[in-house]
């Protein structure tokens, strides 16, 4: 590349004005600005721009990937959901951009992937298929939950009820009963893990 380019190239990347700038961006004062235009940009002031923009892109590339917490067996399990679970998950990365063009997830915090076992939410989630369920979120009207009763945990539709802080867990199977939760006792014996956001089909 030859000293014009690489002069532009720099002072895009670095979004500065002038060379003098880009003197300044490298910890170089801004009179190496002048020799660098008649003699050429020296080879370790190139280095150093190199370097900067290869951590620059590491940078990037790290955060465009977000940690999520898969559980293969959660349902074989009471812990998820409670303060003292001792389940140990599996950290996969998954790109932020395919979470949110291939799944519509765009609030990428306390994300796990649970697997759903039973036919309680047939037809939109089937036995065996992996959902992302991000906790710590309160749930709205229709919104799928996993809740955690007793130790039990169950997928189930959110449905708030019009009295004080009772609501219902329906299944979308007509088959499976619903749930309420009407009294002191249940309100109690239940927490809400999180919110169904979108799952992983199966064919």
């Amino acid at each position: 590349m030859d000293n014009k380019k690489l002069i532009e190239e720099m002072k895009d990347y670095f979004k500065v004005s002038s060379l003098e700038d880009v003197a300044l961006k490298l910890g170089y004062s801004k009179t190496t600005a002048s020799t660098w235009r008649t003699r050429g940009i020296t080879q370790t002031a190139i280095n150093k721009y190199k370097i900067i923009k290869s951590k620059n892109i590491i940078k990037e590339d790290e955060n465009s990937q977000i940690a999520v917490n898969l559980y293969k067996d959660i349902f074989t399990s009471a812990g998820y959901g409670t303060i003292n679970s001792d389940l140990a998950p599996i950290k996969i990365n998954l790109d932020k951009d395919f979470l949110k063009e291939v799944f519509n997830i765009t609030d990428f915090k306390n994300l796990d992937i649970i697997r759903v076992t039973g036919d309680s939410m047939l037809p939109h989630i089937k036995d065996g298929e992996y959902v992302f369920v991000q906790k710590g979120t309160s749930p709205k009207n229709g919104d799928t939950i996993i809740a955690n009763i007793d130790g039990e945990l169950y997928i189930k539709r959110y449905h708030k009820l019009p009295f004080e802080k009772w609501f219902r867990l329906e299944s979308d199977n007509n088959e499976f009963p619903n749930i309420e939760i009407d009294t002191d006792d249940k309100f109690n014996s239940l927490i809400i893990v999180g919110i169904v956001k979108s799952k992983i089909k199966l064919y």
